[in-house]
């Protein structure tokens, strides 16, 4: 695995560290310290310090030995924890209302020294940020969330953290971190090579050539950030800022133009490329456009026989539309004629829930009919046992007749009238048989009063 090189770390995430590492050399030489990094990220502070104890926090998980995840504003530490605690950049991120009270936990877990770095609102600083802001929702379509941030936030003033401090007797100065035009500059041609697909090695080479050709004469004013190096014990930091100081003859802008002009020609690189990508795509259209072109010629001969067909078609589609006029007028006789029916189905519910209410009552005079046939069934039983009883005593009496000889004349005339009863008997009693079953009490009776 290659061998990470910090001078290819982006220029502005470089130079605040680079800064960092240079007054921790100053306060402390080779002396084996205890460093904490509020707000830090991927573990730059042990890049930049790696003979210390390090350690960095913020409000993102990261998977690293050293790392504590909390916020700046309530630090979960006991006081004078660390020899320094830094912090680069994350100021500008807390809310107006938090940075006093995060300034004071930067100074309660430090033993003396704090380095504040951050961007500062002067006017010019909060403007680059609006204008750099605008530039990468042209270039790359999207909202920069720091940028974002610093906008919503409001960039924190010298004078407020300089009074912060002033209450909490902390002695300090400050000396400012990546002239502001600079920056500008290489940030926009930084977001303008993101636009560039497969430029990720070409970030890297410019990176490494700024930082290690122009940090160290980025120090002047205006600048975009600020260093305050902090002493809670009352040091006097004087010799810190003596180490950043610049002179004409070491630089000159002369120097840096040249740079941002070597650079702008990776714009016409670009643009270039892009017009050659063009012309190939323009040969490819014309190409396309030839076979198209033959095609539409086929398609022609192939369209007019479609009109004929479509001629054809808009023919049987007249006729369709008047069959479907007389169907329509053919649906609407239909429907007056589905209207009486309705009428007439209306009527006939109507009929049957007459007929259904009849019905009720000829069911329940069927039940007394029923009943009344069963009882004239018991007394036709109890008749036929009666005739039964009487046929045995004519058999009797015929006996007697005949012994009786004397008796027989006036017998025999007794006996024709009784014969004549038991033949009308007979015939009443077939009757009785043949006929409807409510007659059967009326025979039944006539029977009983001829006894």
């Amino acid at each position: 695995m290659r061998k990470e090189n910090i001078f290819e770390l982006p220029f502005d995430m470089y130079q605040r560290y680079k800064d960092i590492q240079i007054i921790v050399k100053k306060l402390y030489g080779h002396e084996k310290i205890r460093v904490l990094d509020v707000g830090g990220e991927n573990n730059l502070i042990r890049k930049f310090i790696p003979d210390a104890e390090s350690y960095y926090i913020n409000s993102i998980n990261e998977k690293t030995s050293n790392f504590i995840r909390g916020s700046g504003v309530y630090l979960p530490f006991k006081d004078s924890a660390f020899d320094i605690v830094v912090t680069a950049d994350t100021m500008e991120h807390i809310k107006p209302k938090d940075r006093d009270q995060f300034i004071a936990e930067l100074i309660r877990t430090s033993k003396d020294n704090v380095i504040i770095i951050a961007p500062f609102d002067g006017g010019m600083t909060s403007l680059a940020d609006k204008f750099l802001y605008e530039v990468i929702l042209q270039l790359l379509g999207i909202e920069h969330p720091a940028l974002k941030e610093h906008i919503t936030n409001g960039l924190p003033k010298l004078q407020e953290v300089t009074a912060t401090l002033k209450k909490l007797k902390a002695e300090h100065i400050f000396f400012s971190s990546g002239n502001i035009h600079n920056w500008l500059a290489m940030m926009v041609i930084k977001h303008y090579l993101l636009s560039i697909p497969y430029s990720e090695q070409l970030h890297k080479y410019v990176d490494s050539f700024y930082n290690q050709n122009f940090y160290e004469f980025d120090h002047s004013s205006p600048s975009y950030r600020k260093v305050f190096v902090i002493s809670k014990k009352g040091l006097k930091q004087d010799f810190i800022k003596n180490e950043f100081e610049i002179t004409e003859s070491e630089t000159t802008d002369v120097t840096m133009l040249k740079f941002f002009d070597t650079i702008s020609v990776l714009s016409n690189i670009s643009m270039v490329k892009q017009l050659h990508v063009k012309e190939k795509r323009i040969q490819e259209v014309e190409t396309v456009l030839g076979e198209k072109e033959s095609l539409i010629i086929k398609q022609n001969d192939h369209t007019r026989n479609l009109e004929k067909v479509l001629e054809d078609r808009e023919k049987h589609i007249a006729d369709v539309e008047t069959v479907l006029g007389e169907k329509e007028s053919l649906i609407i006789k239909q429907n007056d004629h589905t209207r009486n029916l309705e009428k007439v189905l209306e009527d006939r519910e109507k009929h049957i829930a007459d007929v259904e209410t009849v019905l009720g009552e000829k069911e329940s005079l069927i039940i007394k009919q029923n009943d009344h046939t069963r009882n004239l069934e018991k007394v036709l039983e109890d008749r036929e046992k009666h005739i039964a009883d009487v046929e045995t005593v004519l058999g009797e009496k015929e006996s007697l007749i005949i012994k009786q000889n004397d008796h027989t004349r006036n017998l025999e005339k007794v006996l024709g009238d009784k014969e004549k009863q038991i033949a009308d008997l007979e015939n009443v009693l077939n009757q009785i048989y043949n006929s409807k079953l409510f007659r059967i009490y009326n025979k039944v009776v006539k029977i009983k009063r001829t006894e």
